[in-house]
């Protein structure tokens, strides 16, 4: 669509290019100042100011988005579209899903790029967009938490927060209420008030690196909207490669088994490199550690920093993967010396794990094939990763997680069902 007007067009960064602006009439032979992606549809000149997506351009020139597959009718209309090819007997609809649930949230199926589609409404049950999913996205597509339609029938006891509006209906369709960004792990809506009606909240993204990342950034906008928020951190690296749909489409697993493997076992959520144990804090004031030279005290405090993680998590060193605790990282000495900055050397490291293993501060233990070392820090109260399941006046919470059901659906997927 774009190369169809654009002159001079180049590639850029994964989806980025550049080019000459159709917009206006400027010529450039260094800097081109149109940036556009072309997997989001999205478009800037840097020149000019001109901004939108794939609907306003073709709006703009004239051009039939019919002969590239997309729709440019009524969203209503569009969305019925998308939907009538998504039904309980097509081979794209996953197992997992419940076909009430696909139903009243019409989710549709783009026969001509083969993706799923996703209508997007307010909380009045208004469409207001229509989420192509990896793909352009229509007028009025900006980040919102999905589906905003049906989050006041949620019970407010507890609310799942998955990465992606497919992860999201299978929790659904499963009985497990849970809410999306449409801007994908990375981007979280501005308006998320709605959330703190909810006693727990669950974060459960992917088990990758933008997944992790996307936690870290949903942590700390929740503790900025309410300190007081009960936040957990969900770990999907012991079942699963991927997301939750991986999960709930592996055999045997059900509404029952994330409970007791995913919710049940979910950690209490610190702000990510902030929230360090009393102990830790202690020790860093401490004449023990005023008294270590400088090389020592730069490789515990870097320690301490990356081993500070709010879950249990997954890292590979030249090809095995190990399975770390909260007070524990992961490193090679070469890469341990990287990390505490270019001044530091891996004899240096070396003699400093020494030295902080000889005071106390620090355990390792050397790994099969001189791989690498998994690093402890010295008095790491597991409680501080495994918090116990209270509020923030001291009350236990009741382990309680009511059945989700939708307005016009009262069955789940048999699955759950049986499960009940």
């Amino acid at each position: 669509i774009f190369k169809s007007v654009v002159e001079n067009p180049k590639s850029g960064t994964g989806y980025q290019w550049r080019s000459n602006c159709p917009f206006h009439d400027e010529i450039t032979l260094g800097d081109l100042p149109f940036h556009f992606n072309i997997e989001s549809g999205l478009y800037h000149c840097k020149s000019c100011g001109a901004k939108g997506n794939i609907y306003h351009f073709a709006e703009h020139f004239e051009i039939d988005l019919s002969e590239f597959g997309l729709l440019s009718g009524n969203l209503v209309e569009e969305a019925a579209e998308y939907h009538k090819d998504l039904n309980s007997d097509s081979p794209q609809f996953l197992p997992c899903w419940n076909n009430d649930v696909v139903n009243e949230l019409q989710v549709g199926w783009n026969v001509e790029f083969h993706r799923y589609v996703f209508p997007l409404f307010k909380t009045d049950g208004q469409l207001v967009a229509i989420k192509q999913h990896k793909g352009p996205q229509t007028k009025g597509a900006t980040a919102i938490l999905y589906p905003l339609n049906l989050v006041n029938e949620y019970n407010s006891s507890y609310i799942v927060i998955c990465e992606g509006e497919k992860d999201a209906v299978t929790l659904l369709s499963n009985g497990i209420p849970a809410l999306t960004s449409t801007g994908g792990a990375l981007t979280i809506p501005k308006y998320i008030s709605t959330l703190r009606r909810f006693n727990r909240i669950y974060l459960c993204l992917d088990n990758d690196n933008s997944g992790r990342t996307g936690t870290d950034k949903w942590i700390v906008r929740l503790k900025q909207l309410d300190p007081a928020l009960y936040v957990r951190v969900c770990d999907l690296s012991k079942y699963v490669g991927g997301d939750v749909t991986d999960y709930f489409l592996r055999k045997g697993n059900n509404r029952n088994k994330f409970i007791c493997e995913i919710l049940e076992k979910s950690r209490y959520a610190h702000r990510p490199y902030t929230d360090i144990p009393p102990f830790i804090i202690e020790k860093l004031k401490s004449d023990k550690f005023l008294n270590l030279n400088f090389r020592d005290q730069v490789l515990y405090s870097t320690l301490t920093a990356r081993a500070s993680r709010y879950y249990v998590t997954t890292s590979t060193i030249r090809g095995k993967r190990y399975n770390l605790e909260p007070g524990q990282y992961l490193r090679s000495r070469r890469l341990l010396a990287e990390d505490c900055g270019k001044e530091m050397t891996e004899p240096m490291v070396r003699r400093g794990m020494n030295m902080l293993k000889k005071r106390g501060f620090l355990r390792f233990k050397d790994l099969k094939g001189k791989r690498g070392f998994i690093y402890t820090i010295a008095g790491w109260n597991e409680e501080y990763g495994q918090s116990k399941r209270q509020s923030n006046d001291g009350k236990t919470i009741k382990a309680d997680f009511p059945h989700f059901s939708t307005k016009n659906n009262q069955q789940l997927s048999e699955n759950a069902q049986s499960d009940l």
